[in-house]
């Protein structure tokens, strides 16, 4: 039993928590929906306050009033109607005479020449002040029409400041249930009152049963209206100018029997728990502790570097999914390893590849150099030309650099592009479209010359002149360089073993080959090269990288 205790102390604290919070919760919530309301009346109100303000000095309004030609009577509808679009599925708009006769409607169900008394009511209101909305509940002796709950009335006004006449606005059941509609839930009972705390609106449970009478009487006697009902709680909102209030009766979270009902669970749950700890207990003492040194023994070796440890597997519950989990791990960890010794050969059998054609570099770099000054002394600049493109290759080739900004990688290009030119005598084109803002990115090196390269070879064999444009472009953090020629395109199969990545089909392309090698295996598989047809002719090559300025660690 005294183990048993903490348990019932902590169920017991466990409801309590649980009815504060939802209390809470219901509070936060009654909150949330009066404001809600409010601002759904204040908006009304003050729209209605606004149109009828317009209206009450309208001048049409004012010369056609009493004016009994049927054209300026279709021209006052048209205003009235006009004018009160914005509103008008939540209330109607009326004009009355000085006397109290209905002239003008927007509601069909009031007929033309019905009277409202002029000596009471919201008229005699609206007249002592005409320069203010006035709002009244609606008695029956005091509407033109069943149904109506609230009244708000408007003076109308002569260029001297002369009541001629009333704007009457009807708000009835319907209006309020579309205006609330959606803001309180099947246990929530809505309630509008007066300043005098009479009922203009309820919802139907709560007319019912309304309470607002038993409220107003603890108004009057100071008496905390919040205890008027013990399986309830009673919320009020008053909305500002206009002497209404909202009360929302939202049901209790916890009635005293439902308490009682889940104490009474609380402790038959806590019994059955203690009941069932102590066997799990029992249970798992037996069946953990030998698996779990297996487990500890396997992850020992592991650390040692033996990656040949495997747990033999003979259960189905956690103890045996972490064993299959363990042994997973250790074979995707070999593999994880052996797949990085195989890129590491792939990337230096790349690089060693790109390179293979560079004899003593050191030595044919001064060699050209030497040819350059020598052609410029004698005058041959197409010699010269040569000489220092190809030297500017060779020395970017040298390089210890594995990474050049796209703006390098572009004048390499350009050296390669001049000597082909001058090798080709000009018949093809050549046109670089690079944006100021990419020049800066770092891109890993010689990886555009071998497909331009291609292009000129490939795309232009046979062609007495073309087109070759490198354009360079970024979407999101993805940079593309786009190699195009417009010249005799690529078969279907060659285009297919070039975008399959298979070294064994790509035989006369290895370039296309290892540039591709190269950036996945500095970027991953989802960057490299992809080769496609040109609708007007011609071939593309897109290479796509990330966007980066920095240089990382390869």
């Amino acid at each position: 039993m005294v183990s048993l205790l903490p348990l019932l102390i902590c169920s017991a604290f466990m409801v309590r928590s649980f009815q504060i919070k939802l209390r809470k919760d219901y509070k936060e919530e009654a909150t949330i929906k009066l404001k809600n309301m409010e601002e759904n009346l204040t908006t009304i109100f003050n729209k209605i306050d606004t149109i009828s303000a317009e209206l009450s000095v309208n001048e049409n309004i004012v010369k056609t009033l009493y004016v009994k030609d049927i054209q300026k009577k279709k021209s006052m509808y048209l205003e009235l109607y006009n004018n009160t679009t914005e509103i008008r599925e939540y209330a109607d708009f009326s004009l009355y005479s000085i006397g109290g006769i209905c002239k003008y409607t927007t509601n069909n169900a009031i007929a033309i020449g019905s009277e409202l008394p002029t000596y009471w009511g919201i008229l005699r209101a609206a007249r002592k002040e005409p320069t203010k909305l006035q709002i009244q509940r609606v008695e029956k002796t005091t509407s033109t029409r069943e149904g109506v709950l609230l009244q708000a009335s408007r003076a109308i006004t002569d260029s001297n400041g002369n009541c001629i006449g009333f704007i009457v606005i009807d708000m009835d059941t319907n209006d309020f249930a579309k205006l609330f509609q959606g803001t309180f839930s099947f246990n929530t009972n809505l309630m509008l009152v007066d300043s005098y705390w009479h009922s203009i609106y309820s919802t139907e449970s709560a007319s019912e049963r309304s309470i607002v009478p038993t409220i107003r009487k603890c108004i009057l006697d100071k008496k905390n209206f919040m205890a008027v009902k013990k399986d309830c709680r009673i919320y009020m909102r008053q909305i500002d100018n206009t002497g209404l209030s909202i009360v929302l009766e939202q049901g209790e979270a916890f009635t005293s029997s439902i308490t009682r009902s889940m104490y009474g669970i609380s402790i038959l749950m806590a019994a059955l728990c203690f009941l069932l700890c102590v066997a799990v207990s029992l249970t798992l003492s037996r069946n953990l502790a030998k698996p779990m040194h297996t487990l500890t023994k396997a992850m020992k070796e592991v650390e040692s570097g033996d990656l040949n440890v495997q747990i033999e597997v003979e259960r189905r519950d956690e103890i045996g999914h972490l064993a299959m989990h363990f042994n997973r791990m250790i074979k995707e960890l070999q593999y994880y390893m052996i797949k990085q010794i195989r890129q590491q050969k792939e990337l230096n059998n790349a690089s060693i590849a790109m390179m293979q054609a560079q004899l003593n570099p050191h030595f044919l770099y001064n060699t050209l150099d030497t040819m350059k000054w020598v052609a410029k002394a004698n005058h041959i600049p197409e010699i010269a030309v040569l000489s220092s493109s190809l030297a500017k290759i060779l020395r970017n080739s040298i390089s210890s650099e594995a990474f050049v900004t796209v703006k390098e990688e572009m004048e390499f290009v350009k050296c390669y592009i001049d000597i082909q030119q001058i090798r080709f005598a000009d018949r093809f084109d050549y046109e670089v479209l690079l944006p100021e803002e990419l020049e800066h990115y770092k891109i890993p090196k010689l990886i555009v010359q071998p497909i331009v390269e291609n292009a000129i070879i490939h795309g232009l064999a046979d062609r007495d002149s073309g087109n070759i444009r490198v354009d360079i472009a970024c979407e999101d953090d993805t940079l593309f360089i786009n190699v195009l020629d417009d010249g005799c395109g690529m078969a279907k199969e060659v285009m297919e073993h070039l975008n399959s990545r298979n070294r064994d089909n790509l035989e006369g392309h290895l370039g296309f080959y290892n540039v591709d090698t190269i950036i996945r295996l500095y970027y991953g598989h989802e960057y490299g090269l992809n080769a496609s047809d040109i609708e007007s002719g011609g071939t593309k090559v897109t290479i796509t990288l990330p966007l980066r300025k920095e240089v990382f660690d390869a």
